[in-house]
């Protein structure tokens, strides 16, 4: 999501690291990069992948994920 709240592009990607890392290349141009994950059984991975690429990497409660929802 850009500043002004739009989404530029909905993707999928495969979960394997070279998969996030050329996904994450591609949003290069939309800086500074910034991923909120949901709390679930393998957060740690994902979050070890795209802490190493990104600025920002938040970990939100499923729960209250979803009450916002």
């Amino acid at each position: 999501m850009d500043q002004e709240g739009k989404v530029p592009a909905k993707s999928r990607v495969s979960t394997d690291r070279a998969s996030i890392k050329n996904y994450l290349k591609s949003l290069d141009g939309l800086k500074p990069t910034k991923a909120v994950l949901e709390a679930g059984f393998n957060w740690s991975y994902f979050y070890d992948q795209l802490a190493e690429e990104i600025e920002e990497v938040c970990l939100a409660h499923p729960l209250k994920t979803r009450l916002i929802a």
